[in-house]
């Protein structure tokens, strides 16, 4: 189940930082800081530029149901500006800068057209560790990969545009991580779910491999 898969990332990374605080960047539902909440993190906060309206709902009703304290916050990433933002009215949106022991960000990577600049800016609001969940390429070089522009995404601007399955090589990741100033960069081993043989997940190939890469100060 992608829950076991999920729940195996954050018991890693709250067990190498315990008690400390998370920012989940593109939360979707709330899962990863519903989960780390429940682990003992002293704050979880998830963020998405989602409807704050369904989202909030969403990790409100997990809080009730599991006893956890997540909180949401509405923004996101900025592509144009490399910085994360909140928008509480869904509309105005304000630069973000508070700094968190934890982040993580899960299958985000993979639609950005600019991932270093993406990563650069998830580093600066990460004091202790940095979990990434992303589609990589087995390649000893330090390489991008992208996939055609999709229907869906013709109408954005260059490079926008080059949002949809794009991958890094894993020396490159690795690199990167060590000059953003990550001592250690550790693959998480996920659980033997089946997962990856199985709809969605065969159809995220065109992503990469999938891997997550625990990153720590």
């Amino acid at each position: 189940m992608l829950a076991a898969t999920y729940d195996n990332f954050i018991e890693v990374v709250t067990v190498q930082v315990p008690g400390g605080t998370l920012l989940d960047v593109a939360c979707n539902n709330g899962y990863f800081p519903v989960s780390a909440s429940l682990r003992g993190c002293s704050r979880a906060v998830g963020l998405d530029p989602g409807s704050r309206t369904i989202l909030s709902v969403s990790v409100g009703a997990l809080n009730a149901i599991t006893g956890a304290k997540a909180e949401f916050l509405s923004g996101g990433y900025s592509s144009d500006h490399h910085l994360l933002y909140t928008a509480p009215d869904g509309v105005n949106a304000t630069p973000f800068e508070e700094t968190f022991d934890i982040v993580t960000n899960s299958a985000l990577l993979c639609h950005m057209s600019e991932p270093l600049y993406f990563l650069s800016t998830l580093s600066r609001h990460a004091r202790r560790a940095l979990l990434i969940y992303s589609g990589f390429i087995e390649d000893d070089d330090y390489l991008f990969r992208y996939n055609s522009v999709s229907n869906w995404n013709v109408t954005l601007p260059f490079p926008n545009c080059f949002n949809d399955g794009t991958a890094m090589s894993i020396k490159l990741f690795r690199e990167s991580m060590r000059l953003l100033g990550f001592k250690s960069v550790e693959q998480i081993a996920p659980p033997p779910t089946g997962l990856q043989d199985r709809e969605p997940f065969a159809a995220m190939k065109r992503y990469g491999t999938m891997k997550a890469f625990l990153c720590l100060r």
